[in-house]
């Protein structure tokens, strides 16, 4: 069974620790939720998971061992931002997002992924005209598209309606059914079922050492 691991993580910001000494660990099949109130840091151990902002102390391991390039192919990085051209439609939106990622890049096979994630009649519209919840159920698309063993996803259900968060629900709950492993930030660990908490604000230690601000 595949391992993803961080160890004694810690992160700063300015003068000031926003986490010290964080450790996880998520399986295949499992969900991670972080959880604490806004600013604790969440976001930014996401992005650390991503590989996009590097830790002050601590590391990332695949099945114990540091390996970076492995997690940098394997890794989805889902944010908050909506990054879709709105003069384009979801399809096409879709088609150059997917195929930057390995996914598919033929209509049909995104067709076929929109009309699972209920957005089938909206795929000709022009980004534009759909609403904040439209454009986010458009990017999370991409989660069934891009074929990677961890999904690392930001608040996934702001801006969705019932229906969409759903879906997602749906979506995330079959991924990790199939061997997936998924960490999300959210305020509602309830929502993902049978998953591992882990309270990102219970490692807020405050200051920075000197050396980071210098």
């Amino acid at each position: 069974m595949a391992v993803f691991s961080g160890k004694n993580l810690s992160c700063a910001r300015g003068h000031r620790l926003i986490f010290e000494d964080l450790s996880f660990e998520i399986k295949n099949g499992q969900i991670l939720a972080l959880t604490g109130p806004n600013g604790c840091g969440k976001t930014s151990l996401l992005r650390i998971m991503a590989g996009l902002l590097d830790p002050f102390t601590g590391s990332l391991e695949w099945n114990g061992e540091k390996n970076p390039d492995f997690l940098a192919q394997n890794i989805l990085w889902m944010g908050q931002e909506t990054p879709l051209k709105p003069q384009l439609s979801v399809i096409e939106n879709l088609q150059f997002l997917s195929c930057i990622m390995g996914g598919p890049s033929d209509k049909a096979a995104i067709q076929e992924t929109l009309e699972k994630t209920g957005l089938g009649r909206f795929s000709h519209y022009p980004v534009r005209y759909l609403s904040m919840g439209q454009r986010r159920r458009t990017l999370l698309t991409l989660l069934y598209l891009a074929k990677r063993k961890i999904w690392l996803i930001d608040e996934p259900t702001n801006h969705l309606d019932k229906e969409g968060r759903d879906h997602l629900v749906k979506g995330v709950m079959d991924y990790t059914n199939q061997g997936g492993m998924a960490v999300i930030a959210t305020h509602r660990p309830e929502l993902w079922g049978s998953c591992t908490v882990l309270d990102v604000s219970a490692f807020d230690e405050g200051t920075a050492p000197e050396r980071i601000a210098a």
